[in-house]
């Protein structure tokens, strides 16, 4: 018999709002890249880079990421 885990996220819901303000705080006040954002949450980067392009805005120039 095989042990499944179930997950409280569902399926397309692969960052909470922590995640996502955790992202914000990480990428904008301490500069960290994707990557390494990634690596701290346990995701792919894949999923931290498509979410960057969904949470950018411009000011003066200058992209940041906003939750």
């Amino acid at each position: 018999m095989q042990d499944y885990s179930i997950t409280s996220q569902s399926k397309g819901k692969h960052l909470t709002n922590q995640d996502r303000l955790n992202i914000e705080r990480w990428h904008n006040k301490e500069g960290l890249s994707n990557r390494e954002i990634a690596r701290l949450l346990n995701k792919a980067h894949g999923t931290i880079d498509r979410e960057m392009k969904r949470g950018e805005i411009q000011l003066k120039r200058k992209v940041k990421y906003s939750a």
